[in-house]
């Protein structure tokens, strides 16, 4: 595994943006580092084997002024390793896991304060220039990997060097650098002029991407899921197992109310059918089927009980909601989000005919095609019809101009019916 380079050189000034994603991260006891992989590590600080919560919060303190401060790495290590060592978390011990097995592990050393340092400012760093880039994709919409080429760059890594794609191509859902342990590619901006005048071809990564799952532990065969980019003659570029996703996109969404709806609505269909909405589904999807398999006599509520430790307020946008209705219903947001809490919730209820990915992306026909809209309470419920099915989506308006997906599924013509008396009708078949 390559060391990270020392990056406190990058941080003589402090990136607002970078400082902004880290101190938002939560803190997660992890006992493997692919327990909280990819999106959760960027939501989650997280440090594998540290069981307790007082000295997580050392370390992360320590990365945090780092990342704030450009502290070097010697003065990293000099501040911290003697509070580990004080609190006993450095060397090899022998530790018991929480299934109650004894393994010999290796907390704290030199070696992993490296990592720890390397990897979280180069991971926040990282992130911030994905949101700087972003906000700007306007002005610069094309995007050009660039990796160094000295003799510790991986070779795949320099096969992407100098390749350019658009900024809203799928590949940078997967694969914007950090790509790897010690990775240290990253992403310039480029202008269309730019690109026409370094005679630069822009890439699409339609139909060159796929999916595998890739080794993470051999002690314990955890594997976890890699897209992988065709880079032509046989060649796959894959980011290392647990690093195939954008910590920058993963924490930050856009506020879409401040674009136009074509925009926004574009936005969010790519989302809705890409990577990030499926890892999303995917995270949540397990959290669940792993609380219901250690506890297979729970009730529904209890497995929900159960899982919300391991759930955050984060959310993503599945449906947009254009002018006209916003008019109609009274709210100005232009995007219907589905948290991670109503997911899970939907995942639980439906246990015995799970909600599929595909349930989702059906959230904005649904919308689109409604044939009633009726206000009850805080509730917007429309009506639509699909192959002779009567279909019941609920969004919930909340005092923040917010708009949360509920609930979807096909339902009686009855309840429609009851619906239409009890609710205010704003738009009603004809």
């Amino acid at each position: 595994m390559p060391e990270p380079v020392d990056l406190g050189y990058a941080f003589t000034l402090a990136p607002a943006k970078a400082v902004e994603y880290f101190r938002m991260k939560g803190h997660k006891i992890s006992w493997n580092w692919y327990d909280t992989f990819q999106e959760a590590n960027a939501k989650a600080f997280t440090v594998a084997k540290v069981a307790r919560l007082d000295v997580l919060k050392d370390i992360r303190g320590a990365v945090d002024g780092a990342i704030a401060n450009g502290t070097t790495f010697a003065d990293f290590k000099k501040d911290l390793e003697p509070t580990l060592r004080n609190k006993g978390w450095w060397g090899k011990q022998v530790v018991v896991d929480s299934k109650g097995v004894a393994e010999q592990v290796q907390l704290g050393s030199v070696r992993r304060l490296k990592t720890i340092y390397g990897t979280n400012l180069q991971t926040a760093y990282m992130a911030g220039r994905w949101q700087g880039m972003a906000e700007n994709a306007s002005e610069r919409p094309y995007w050009q990997y660039i990796a160094i080429d000295d003799t510790a760059t991986r070779d795949k890594h320099r096969a992407m060097n100098k390749r350019v794609f658009r900024w809203d191509d799928p590949i940078w859902q997967s694969m914007y650098p950090p790509n790897d342990w010690g990775c240290r590619c990253r992403v310039r901006a480029l202008t269309e002029k730019q690109v026409k005048q370094k005679g630069l071809t822009v890439e699409t990564s339609d139909g060159k991407l796929s999916e595998s799952r890739e080794l993470v532990s051999k002690r314990t065969g955890e594997t976890q899921p890699v897209t992988g980019y065709d880079l032509g003659g046989g060649n796959t570029f894959k980011p290392g197992a647990g690093w195939s996703y954008n910590p920058g996109a993963a924490h930050w969404q856009p506020d879409l109310d401040n674009y136009p709806y074509a925009t926004a609505k574009q936005y969010i269909e790519g989302a809705v059918s890409g990577p990030p909405f499926k890892d999303f589904y995917r995270r949540i999807e397990g959290v669940v089927n792993r609380v219901a398999t250690e506890f297979p006599s729970l009730k529904q509520a209890e497995i929900l009980k159960n899982t919300r430790p391991y759930l955050s307020k984060e959310w993503l946008p599945v449906a947009s909601v254009d002018p006209a209705l916003q008019a109609d219903i009274g709210i100005a947001t232009n995007q219907v989000l589905l948290s991670e809490d109503t997911l899970a919730k939907q995942l639980i209820n439906r246990a015995g005919q799970p909600v599929s990915l595909n349930s989702y992306q059906q959230i904005q026909s649904a919308i689109n095609n409604a044939t009633d809209v009726v206000r009850n309470g805080q509730n917007l419920i429309f009506y639509h019809l699909a192959e002779e099915q009567r279909y019941r989506l609920v969004l919930k308006a909340t005092e923040n101009n917010e708009l949360f997906l509920v609930s979807y599924h096909p339902v009686r013509e009855g309840t429609r019916d009851k619906d239409l008396k009890t609710g205010e009708v704003l738009r009603a078949e004809k």
